[in-house]
């Protein structure tokens, strides 16, 4: 992201809302930027925005698309619903942490200003998850079916421990990456959770997320019989 684009969003955080612009501390991060004080974080959603740049771009090139595809397409994308499909569903599960109150999950405003999605978060101090918790990691993943609602993108770098004396977990990255709940990927969810939960530290920690997507029965992991054994443990202990 260009320095410009950095500081036109900290000027907008300025003047929509009561901080210290020069209290800021920038992160990128793979769904835009990260702006963080002592109290609050501001998450800018811009990669959907940048994506789409590249899609106009290809459609320039594209021969083999119908006149009628072509204006549906452009239509959807000069009109920025795509923005808007974003914030509504980023609204509606702010909503719902609201009416819900879960204990694991933060709760989070979100905002559109001229064309960009803002997620407003307070400030939690935290520490790295590294696997473990499989009593709260278990009412995690309850609260998000309590909810409704599915992170498609949990990992342990999503997942941090409050550092205070209860040793809390929350999961913290609000993002994209929330779809309404049906079964079969709640319980893709849970495989991640479970990999989250046992291989935290390993290298491969990535493909093992990425492979639970598809594979059910966890035939990548070297004693897959005895993982698949006590996953569903863990998920009959999720959904009952």
């Amino acid at each position: 992201m260009l320095v410009r684009d950095i500081e036109k969003i900290k000027d907008m955080i300025l003047l929509h809302f009561d901080v210290n612009k020069s209290s800021f501390i920038s992160l990128e991060s793979r769904e835009g930027l990260i702006l963080k004080n002592e109290d609050t974080i501001f998450k800018c959603l811009t990669l959907f925005n940048e994506q789409v740049k590249l899609i106009n771009l290809g459609l320039e090139y594209i021969k083999n698309i119908s006149p009628f595809l072509f204006k549906t397409h452009k239509n959807f994308i000069d009109s920025n619903q795509y923005v808007v499909h974003n914030f509504l569903q980023l609204k509606a599960l702010s909503n719902d942490i609201k009416k819900y109150k879960p204990t694991y999950i933060i709760n989070f405003e979100v905002h559109l200003f001229e064309n960009i999605i803002i997620i407003e978060m307070p400030y939690i101090k935290n520490k790295a998850y590294y696997g473990g918790y499989s009593k709260k990691i278990i009412q995690l993943l309850r609260e998000f079916k309590e909810m409704g609602w599915i992170a498609t993108d949990l990992r342990p770098s999503n997942i941090k421990i409050i550092d205070d004396s209860n040793q809390n977990l929350i999961f913290l990255d609000i993002g994209y990456f929330f779809i309404p709940y049906y079964e079969e990927l709640f319980k893709t969810m849970c495989r991640r959770a479970y990999l989250s939960m046992k291989f935290a530290k390993d290298p491969k920690i990535k493909d093992f997320l990425r492979y639970a997507i598809n594979n059910k029965s966890f035939d990548y992991l070297s004693d897959s019989e005895t993982h698949n054994k006590h996953f569903h443990k863990f998920y009959e202990k999720i959904i009952s």
